[in-house]
């Protein structure tokens, strides 16, 4: 298979949640020991399988590929052309950022919007998924005003893109979180919601964005006092999860959440 074969092949697991055999697959194309693929091919490959690690919540195994993605980039410096090189390493502080390791990722990411800038028309989508990324680092170190500010950008790439619903729809979570950590709980039901609907509106009702979405408004709703619906909304995101993952740190987390809210449900 060619490389973009490759890439089709796993867009067709993604496509059916079959993420473990997508896993199963990249570990057998990234071994050392395949020598049918080149470094460059190796690094295209595992930028998807840290993505896998990182969305189910396994730092350990996302770390040691992020390691050898380092490796593998530095072996390979005279073969990535800028815009690549950039937004491989923006994935690097993508996984850095899962895992709270904020210096390290904000640090990339500076340094890749600084790359972007002067090598991207100022409509390019991967600009808006920079500004995305750097948002949410933002929201962790607590600077919201900031945060709200690149989203904002971030969306106004998005609108004048075509598909590019995934990414808008993320770029509305991310807007409600914003919202919900500064009590504006209205606002951040109704971005959620949106985000929500245009993952509807393309058939991704089952993908680890909406199980994603369908969290943060159980926490939103959790954060109002209405425990009856942040009951509903983290069951609904569980099911998602488990549909998409299978029985993951991140499943587990969220099925945490719920029974929080039963409790509360119960003592109030």
């Amino acid at each position: 298979m060619t490389v973009q074969q490759k890439l089709q092949h796993l867009d067709n697991l993604y496509a059916q949640n079959k993420i473990d055999e997508a896993e199963e697959f990249l570990l057998a194309e990234t071994a050392e020991g395949n020598l049918e693929n080149s470094i460059t091919v190796k690094i295209s490959l595992n930028n998807e399988l840290m993505g896998i690690y990182r969305n189910k919540g396994d730092a350990l195994n996302c770390m040691k590929r992020v390691e050898m993605q380092k490796a593998w980039m530095e072996a390979a410096d005279q073969d990535l052309d800028p815009a690549s090189k950039a937004t491989l390493y923006l994935n690097i502080a993508n996984a850095y950022q899962a895992f709270d390791m904020l210096e390290q990722s904000y640090d990339i990411l500076c340094d890749v919007e600084a790359q972007y800038k002067k090598i991207l028309d100022k409509h390019d989508f991967r600009l808006a998924s920079l500004y995305n990324n750097k948002a949410v680092v933002l929201i962790k170190l607590k600077d919201l005003d900031q945060a709200e500010v690149y989203f904002k950008m971030a969306l106004r790439i998005l609108k004048h893109l075509r598909e590019a619903e995934d990414e808008t729809a993320v770029t509305y979570q991310n807007l409600s979180n914003i919202y919900s950590a500064k009590g504006k709980y209205e606002l951040a039901l109704d971005m959620a919601f949106k985000g929500l609907d245009l993952l509807d509106s393309i058939g991704a009702e089952v993908s680890y964005h909406s199980g994603a979405i369908c969290n943060s408004i159980g926490i939103v709703y959790h954060r109002m006092g209405d425990y009856a619906n942040a009951h509903e909304y983290f069951n609904k995101a569980a099911e998602i999860i488990l549909k998409v993952f299978g029985d993951c740190s991140l499943y587990q987390s969220i099925l945490d959440s719920a029974r929080r809210a039963k409790e509360d449900m119960f003592r109030s």
